[in-house]
């Protein structure tokens, strides 16, 4: 089977390459047995493309070569809607594209046909759409094409150390009304109401949560750091709070402007001449509580946090050295991959102080958002996931389609889905299990985070994959739909700032400021 295919592929590809080499189109991709792949060089490397381009090249007898181009800058949305044309690049792993607007443009392969054919020359009986989260299925699939693929799903959420944790005995004990006093006492059973599970001990309600935060001030133990460089970090895990609060059907409403929606005096459908409403939803107010408890005492963060010198990786660099510092930070607001980028501080700190400070035997985990006193808000809790325009494409100018396709479908075999996932510790949007053998050379943290996003059967939404065309054809309009607020005339996009800058400045006061800036909506869109 496998000497098959390379025989179609070798006589497709001398077709397409004499063709481009004719009309000149592709006079950079000068070798027709080479597959350019162009990388989004970021957080999660290209180990794990190393190794798969090596497994894809041995299936093939090392008839065809895969060369990895890693930029990062030049892999922007933005700048490849002008460059693709003109890049030597086949293909793409990319961090984010306005996929329906690269649509249009007839820059994109259709990649159906490999889509939606069983994978059986790696003994599978699944094709890739059958794969797919039905959450993200829909969004790739337009009118019954496929032009990419979903890539990774990452998550901005608190990330919290959990030997500190141990040794400061921060866990709720089991009535819930004041924290453990030694290990062995048993603990509370955390926000999924479950014995046993990796939250338990945790903060199930937003009171549990401020009281974590003045223990862990009384103990002398600084609650949070983040980026100050990035301030959407810690405003993304804010909108995981409102998703949180609201579902994903009610959040999901923000995407694509149509269903009903109840502002609790009665049913209104939502649609283009009204979505405006929606800054309304309480979910909004319930986060601005989250974000105001935090800014209630400058000692529950680091001052870092507002410096734009504080770069995600300096953060990362402060949480991990604080108890060597003698200055121990409790948690941190991040991305999934984080771990992969603080490699370096972690190596370094193994070398100085031990191997107890590597990687591999430090544990972290993920600490869901509490949930409203009052229980109000969606019972179930669900999962924002930042990443939802990441994809893997093809570009259609390209000679080599047929071994670009060739390469996809490898990619999404279960074995390279695993591969991924154990390499980077970042789930995809696809159905495939982890063998022991690979949660066993994955972090704790690594090993949570693909419980929550695979086992627990969670519903999952995306941040960033609009539905609604009036709000990807209005993008800038758009952009601080999330936070953007005006109070006393005055503008703000950031919570946390706002919180930490004006002492009058409430959740209530922000909450009623966010339908102003959309106050033009009638003149503009009716």
């Amino acid at each position: 089977m496998r000497k098959k295919v390379n025989l179609i592929l070798t006589a497709v590809l001398l077709v397409t390459f004499i063709l481009s080499s004719c009309n000149g189109s592709s006079s950079k991709k000068n070798d027709p047995n080479t597959l350019y792949v162009g990388n989004y060089f970021g957080a999660l490397g290209d180990g794990w493309l190393k190794e798969a381009a090596k497994g894809w090249e041995a299936l093939h007898d090392n008839e065809y070569k895969i060369e990895i181009i890693n930029e990062k800058d030049l892999y922007s949305s933005s700048t490849l809607a002008t460059t693709m044309p003109t890049n030597r690049e086949d293909m793409y792993l990319l961090t984010g594209l306005t996929y329906e607007t690269f649509i249009d443009k007839g820059y994109l392969h259709d990649i159906t046909d490999i889509v939606t054919t069983e994978l059986s020359e790696y003994g599978e009986t699944r094709t890739i759409e059958e794969k797919i989260f039905p959450q993200v299925r829909d969004y790739y699939n337009q009118e019954d094409k496929y032009y990419a693929l979903p890539f990774h799903m990452a998550f901005t959420t608190i990330v919290y150390d959990i030997d500190l944790f141990d040794e400061y005995n921060f866990y709720f004990n089991y009535s819930g009304a004041g924290f453990i006093t030694q290990a062995s006492q048993k603990k509370s059973v955390g926000p999924d109401g479950v014995e046993g599970t990796d939250d338990d001990g945790l903060p199930a309600t937003l009171s549990q949560f401020k009281q974590l935060l003045a223990e862990m001030r009384k103990k002398g133990v600084k609650p949070f750091t983040w980026t100050g460089q990035y301030p959407h970090y810690r405003k993304r895990w804010l909108a995981s709070a409102w998703v949180d609060y609201e579902g994903a059907y009610g959040y999901n409403l923000n995407n694509n402007f149509s269903g009903a929606y109840n502002f609790g005096d009665g049913s209104v459908t939502i649609n283009n001449s009204n979505a405006y409403l929606l800054q309304k939803q309480p979910g909004k107010l319930y986060a601005l509580e989250l974000a105001a408890s935090i800014m209630d005492d400058p000692d529950y963060y680091s001052s870092f946090g507002f410096t734009t010198s504080q770069s995600h990786l300096s953060a990362q660099d402060e949480f991990l050295m604080s108890r060597q510092r003698n200055q121990p930070i409790g948690m941190i607001i991040e991305n999934t991959w984080w771990e992969s980028e603080a490699t370096g501080t972690f190596n370094d700190m193994s070398v100085k102080y031990g191997d107890k400070w590597s990687k591999a035997n430090r544990r972290f985990g993920m600490l869901p958002i509490p949930k409203p006193d009052d229980g109000s808000g969606a019972e179930e809790m669900t999962l924002m996931c930042t990443g939802g325009d990441s994809v893997v494409c093809i570009y259609s100018g390209s000679p080599k389609t047929a071994l670009a396709e060739d390469f996809v479908r490898y990619l999404h075999s279960d074995e390279i889905l695993r591969l991924f996932h154990r390499y980077t510790g970042v789930a995809r949007a696809f159905d495939y299990d982890l063998t022991a053998s690979d949660l066993a050379q994955m972090t704790e943290y690594t090993k949570i985070m693909y419980n929550y996003t695979n086992n627990l059967n969670l519903p999952i939404v995306f941040y960033n994959m609009f539905e609604s065309e009036l709000r990807r054809n209005n993008y800038s309009y758009f952009l601080e739909w999330s936070w953007n607020t005006t109070v006393n005339s005055v503008p703000y996009d950031d919570p946390f700032i706002a919180f930490r800058n004006m002492a009058s400045m409430t959740p209530q006061k922000y909450f009623d400021g966010l339908s102003a800036p959309y106050s033009d909506w009638g003149n503009r869109f009716l």
